[in-house]
């Protein structure tokens, strides 16, 4: 058995554990530090040869980021953040309030006052380019730390027409550098923004990195944490214990003052369900029942849509317009919440295909100098090739819907890692009932505002497709937070109720999924429960 000793102890290497550990380190500079991430490590260096097979053979651009047995996210440094479109737009403050406005869900133990400095200061850390919304509900309390990524030539004619039809879109808010900063280069809009190759896509292992090279953070790799050990009479958390993978017959323990979940929304609930003792036989921080319930999220709906303008594949066609012009509702119409995300998707012959539980899938290829037998295209050759195309924009609509609250996350007893634990499962709940009623004027409203953008842009839409009402994007919600005991898991700053020293942050906490990306509040609530965390090391 090897044993390791912190002041803080940190489980989990994503954008969220990756934000707290830099603001812990800044605000209590004496405090050790140990974080543990289970999958493995890909140098920053090497992003030009990911993105070199990438291109060349259509392949993962970070081979081996999963661990096999356990659930199927992202498991390496960094986390699904390596992945990310980097998109980051904000609640509203209609999310904090879905009970006491339309009866729905739960209210957020916080004002949007506070939360609103959070999201500057995460959009600050992250480093967000963008340009403010123009409704004055979005008034912000500072700046966008860069301007705007700029707008193609597409884009420009495409909003320009959009705004006469008075639908108001913006360039998106994206975590790339305009500009450079954060010590990343400014984005060259080279179009693989899967694997940016100059960092200036913000990546957490960029962050992780320096403060391992700094001597600032101590990083445990291929560790997967399957325990928390409590001390019955304080209902502290003593250790963590876990297995190198790299090294299976031999048992790690962790032992810290402080233990921060930060391992995502299905892996926080199921380390508390593994971690079931005689005291707590249901799990860790489970008196409530809430642990791996009440999960939360946004559902997406596509529109494919072919434009009559003699428009041009331009650079960085993976940037598009946003709008949340659709985020404030009727009170007796809740449910048709969403935000709108365009973006150009130029193909060879306008062919498009999908599958039968899967979104819009292209046919054909980006505009590229090779033809088809390897030769470079000049001149009039590559104009021609270009003119050729069929110009097609892709709307996605991130609807706001409400799930039941039904327990997601469980133990899979049949099914077992390396180890012999049980893997988790997640089973996704359904519809409340105010959402399933609500559905088919959600589905007319959303359509309405695609057939509206089609008609503004002298349009013809090619296919609306909307997966099942029960998948998501951006789950969370598995802890979420909340002041009474009953009916909550953790505070408003991440604090589980039951164990002092035991804190949850980032997405798992939220009672409502909202309607727009929501990494961005997963990142605003981990700092503010650093902050808070932070203060009290130091006292």
């Amino acid at each position: 058995m090897t044993q390791y000793e912190a002041d803080v102890c940190i489980i989990g290497s994503g954008i969220v554990g990756t934000a707290v550990a830099d603001a812990l380190i800044k605000r209590s500079p004496g405090s050790r530090v140990i974080m543990i991430e289970a999958g493995k490590s890909f140098q920053f260096e090497d992003r030009w040869a990911y993105r070199q097979r990438s291109i060349d053979y259509g392949e993962d651009p970070w081979p081996g980021d999963k661990v096999d047995d356990q659930y199927w996210q992202t498991m390496a440094v960094g986390g699904q953040a390596l992945h990310w479109s980097a998109v980051t737009g904000r609640f509203c403050s209609e999310d904090l309030r879905q009970k006491s406005m339309f009866g729905l869900a739960q209210d957020w133990p916080m004002t949007w006052e506070d939360l609103e400095q959070w999201y500057c200061r995460a959009e600050a850390f992250i480093g967000v380019s963008g340009e403010a919304s123009p409704f004055i509900e979005d008034r912000r309390s500072a700046p966008y730390p860069m301007p705007p990524l700029p707008l193609s030539y597409n884009l420009k004619v495409l909003k320009e027409r959009l705004h006469a039809s008075e639908l108001q879109f913006w360039s998106a808010p994206e975590a790339k550098n305009s500009v450079p900063y954060g010590g990343r280069a400014k984005c060259l809009r080279c179009d693989t923004c899967h694997v940016c190759p100059t960092g200036a896509k913000y990546t957490p292992d960029f962050t992780l990195g320096n403060l391992v090279r700094e001597n600032k953070l101590v990083l445990h790799k291929n560790t997967l944490i399957n325990k928390l050990v409590l001390d019955s009479r304080s209902d502290k958390i003593v250790s963590a214990h876990g297995r190198d993978y790299l090294k299976p017959d031999e048992e790690v323990v962790y032992r810290a003052s402080t233990f921060v979940l930060a391992n995502g929304f299905i892996n926080t609930p199921h380390l508390l369900l593994l971690s079931a003792c005689e005291k707590y036989p249901a799990g860790l921080a489970n008196r409530s029942g809430q642990v791996g319930a009440s999960t939360t999220a946004h559902t997406p709906a596509f529109s494919l849509i072919e434009l009559p303008q003699k428009l041009y594949p331009g650079m960085n066609i993976r940037h598009g317009l946003y709008s949340n012009q659709f985020f404030r509702v009727a009170k007796d119409n809740p449910h048709t919440r969403h935000d709108l995300y365009l973006w150009e998707y130029p193909r060879e012959d306008g062919v498009w295909v999908q599958g039968e539980d899967a979104g819009p899938v292209d046919v054909g290829h980006v505009p590229t100098l090779k033809g088809p037998s390897g030769n470079i295209r000049l001149g009039e050759e590559l104009f021609s090739e270009w003119k050729k195309r069929k110009p097609v924009v892709v709307v996605r609509a991130f609807r706001d819907f409400h799930w039941d609250n039904a327990i997601a996350t469980v133990l899979d007893r049949n099914q077992k890692n390396r180890f012999g634990d049980p893997r988790p499962a997640f089973v996704p709940p359904g519809l409340s009932g105010s959402a399933r009623k609500a559905l088919p004027k959600m589905a007319e409203h959303v359509e309405g505002v695609f057939q509206k953008i089609a008609g503004a842009l002298d349009g013809k839409i090619l296919k609306n497709w909307a997966p099942q009402p029960n998948s998501h994007s951006h789950p969370s919600g598995s802890c979420r937070m909340g002041d009474d005991p009953a009916s909550s898991v953790c505070d408003s700053f991440g604090r589980t109720h039951d164990h002092p020293n035991l804190w949850i942050v980032g997405s798992p906490t939220l009672p409502t999924g909202g309607a727009t990306n929501a990494t961005l509040t997963f990142v605003a609530l981990a700092l503010r429960s650093a902050h808070q965390l932070a203060n009290e090391l130091k006292g």
